[in-house]
């Protein structure tokens, strides 16, 4: 049997593993709005996941690699496969109206608009607001960037969790680190 199609099945077993853990990160974040026990299960869940020893090698290995393989093989696919399903002019098939020939242009074109959200996401969740860690007295906060919403203050009550303003946020920088040299 040819390598191809071991690639395709391993990319196919990668992917479903993707699918399994994008509904677990669903499932994750909705426990939030869905205000179930207070939100308790939510702040369980985090506080579950952000235990687990070796967290970024874990990520890596099980998130990031196979995010790496699938999206790799991906782009060798959409760049080697043709959409038959629209129009051309002339130099190759096309408007095949099939169900699968449009379901399989459907499926090309969706997975350039997921990579490019999946990547923004990622820098933006990972990088650019990740939640910033602060040891105090033996207790560990998080500080995350919100935008001003109604609900933030109905949901910061329900989760028993502060919200400070960003002139407030410099001076409790000040605090904490005042409290730590000493």
């Amino acid at each position: 049997m040819p390598i191809a199609f071991f690639l395709r099945r391993i990319q196919s077993l990668t992917g479903l593993g993707l699918v399994i853990f994008l509904l677990e990160h669903l499932f994750t974040n909705s426990q939030v709005a869905l205000f179930l026990d207070s939100g308790n299960g939510f702040v369980r869940g985090v506080n579950f996941l952000q235990s687990i020893p070796f967290l970024n090698f874990v990520e890596i290995v099980l998130i990031g690699m196979p995010i790496v393989f699938h999206a790799s093989l991906g782009v060798k696919y959409i760049i080697t496969g043709d959409l038959n399903s629209f129009k051309t002019k002339g130099t190759k098939p096309s408007l095949y109206q099939y169900k699968r020939n449009k379901a399989y242009s459907m499926q090309r074109i969706s997975s350039y608009i997921l990579g490019v959200l999946l990547v923004f996401h990622v820098v933006q969740m990972r990088f650019i607001d990740s939640p910033k860690l602060v040891n105090f007295k033996g207790e560990r906060f998080y500080f995350v960037k919100v935008k001003n919403d109604p609900k933030i203050e109905m949901l910061a009550n329900k989760l028993k969790f502060d919200i400070y303003l960003k002139d407030e946020i410099k001076n409790l920088d000040e605090k904490f680190q005042k409290i730590q040299s000493a």
